[in-house]
């Protein structure tokens, strides 16, 4: 990645990151544990505790940056969601994913030019306009893109609209005035295509009728 979109990110994260998150201060005995811990995933990193612990830390490193995904989306924390982004990107290059490579760039890139530009869009953002939320609960924002496709899934089954028809008199009563539409609306299409009211599509298929042609 260009050094100089790393230092916008870099740059873009630090100054915001004062604004949303707290700094804490340790107290010395638990500086020095926290400080010895890093010092040991960093030889777990490299190796030096065999190959089993560098898997295994790899491992628990992914999935501690997917949740500070989930996390910052469900948050709204829009620093934490770039940084995440920022971090998931050399993962795309390392696995071979030049689709996911190529287009994270891209959409990093747009994201850090709402920084530089002074974008107004920021305070959107830090609002959770780049999630969903369904109900009243805190940390229950969702991302847009899989709303959106489990809404479309959803109304696809009909189960949504079968649900509404059960528990809503209101979607009843719409069912029953749009009823004489539906019905002219699928006359037509049969009259377009030839079919009749007396043909029945599944009397050729019968058992009967497949014995028929077998013996002719």
């Amino acid at each position: 990645m260009d050094e100089l979109l790393q230092t916008q990110i870099q740059n873009a994260s630090n100054q915001a990151a004062y604004d949303v998150n707290e700094t804490i201060e340790l107290p010395d005995l638990l500086s020095r544990i926290m400080n010895g811990y890093k010092e040991f995933c960093n030889q777990t990193l490299i190796g030096a505790h065999g190959k089993t612990a560098q898997f295994y830390y790899q491992y628990c490193e992914l999935i501690n940056l997917y949740h500070r995904f989930s996390r910052s989306i469900r948050t709204s924390n829009f620093e934490l969601y770039v940084d995440s982004i920022y971090n998931m990107s050399d993962i795309f290059f390392a696995l071979n994913q030049p689709n996911y490579a190529r287009w994270s760039l891209l959409y990093l890139s747009n994201l850090i030019n709402l920084y530089t530009n002074n974008s107004s869009l920021i305070a959107e953002f830090r609002r959770g306009a780049f999630g969903i939320r369904r109900t009243a609960a805190n940390f229950s924002r969702s991302p847009v893109d899989l709303t959106l496709e489990q809404t479309i899934n959803a109304d696809a089954s009909n189960q949504l609209a079968d649900n509404l028809a059960a528990d809503s008199i209101s979607a009843r009563q719409r069912w029953a005035l749009s009823h004489s539409m539906r019905t002219k609306i699928l006359t037509s299409i049969k009259q377009n295509i030839g079919l009749t009211q007396k043909m029945i599509l599944r009397t050729p298929c019968n058992k009967v009728k497949l014995r028929k042609t077998k013996k002719i």
